[in-house]
This record gives C-alpha cells, sequence and structure tokens, in this order.
C-alpha cells in the first residue's frame, strides 16, 4: 500500500514529466526521482552537515524546484545559506532565444524573491549552457556574481 509521502512524490514527478527538456523528449522519471529524494532529504541532510562545520553556502536551486519545494529553499535561507539562479526547469540556454532566456531570467528572479525574500545575486548556467548574450543578460537583470565562468588566475611569475 503507498503512502501519502509516496502519492505526492509520484504527483510530483508525474508533474514534472512535463518540464523542458533539450530535445523535448519527456523528462527521465529517474532524474525527477533524485530531485525529489534530493529536495525531501538530500536538503536536510546538507544542512545538518553544514550546520557541524559552521559553513555557508549558495544554492544555484531552479525556480521550479523552489515553486516545488518552497518550505525547503526557505529552511536553506533561515539556516543562512544564499540561493541563486539556476534556470527555471534547468533549461538549455543554448538553445534558447534572447527573449527565451530574458523570459527564464525574469521568471526566475521573481519566483526566488517571493519564496526568499529577496532577489538572488548570482546564477550559474543549467547544464553549463550559455549563449552569447548570457553575460549581457546577467548584468542588465542585476546578477553580480556566477562561478559559470572559469578562467585561469594571471600568473604573478
Amino acid at each position: 500500500m503507498a503512502s501519502v509521502s509516496d502519492a505526492y512524490t509520484a504527483s510530483i514527478i508525474t508533474h514534472n514529466l512535463r518540464l523542458n527538456t533539450k530535445t523535448g523528449a519527456p523528462a527521465n522519471p529517474t532524474d525527477i526521482s533524485r530531485g525529489v529524494f534530493g529536495a525531501t532529504v538530500g536538503i536536510d541532510r546538507l544542512l545538518k552537515l553544514w550546520d557541524k562545520y559552521n559553513i555557508k553556502t549558495t544554492w544555484f536551486t531552479p525556480a521550479h524546484s523552489a515553486e516545488s519545494f518552497p518550505k525547503q529553499i526557505r529552511k536553506i535561507v533561515e539556516k543562512g545559506h544564499e540561493i541563486g539562479l539556476h534556470g527555471y526547469t534547468h533549461e538549455f540556454v543554448s538553445t534558447l532565444s534572447e527573449q527565451q532566456q530574458r523570459d527564464v531570467l525574469e521568471k526566475s528572479i521573481q519566483v526566488l524573491t517571493d519564496i526568499v525574500g529577496k532577489k538572488p545575486r548570482g546564477w550559474t548556467a543549467p547544464a553549463w549552457s550559455t549563449s552569447k548574450e548570457t553575460i549581457q543578460l546577467l548584468e542588465e537583470f542585476g546578477i553580480v556574481c556566477t562561478p559559470t565562468y572559469q578562467t585561469p588566475p594571471p600568473t604573478l611569475y
């Protein structure tokens, strides 16, 4: 017999099967299952670990995940961690038009701001997928940091 938790998980998985994927194919149920586990079990485990060692972190979170698990996202913030942008449904930015990218940023910023209570300052590219417009759009939306673009530091010797 399935528990209420199992029914809830099944409803989340079924809902998320309609999410955006790179090819337009349905999302893989095991991918969604890992996401549900991460949100319902993994977050609490990580928060406990970070508390034990007094570590503060940034959690780059797809806005749809935040909408699906707002209490867990608020719990992260209440523990002193930061929430950063990571797309709405983990879109492949390189496949989006400039307007679509702008729409995703606008929607994601609004969702995270509404849940967290302040505008996110950072963004990291879902699947490390960027476009020629990415930096300009991040600047336009006031995003001040991104670990997506990595370059070696200058050599001092």
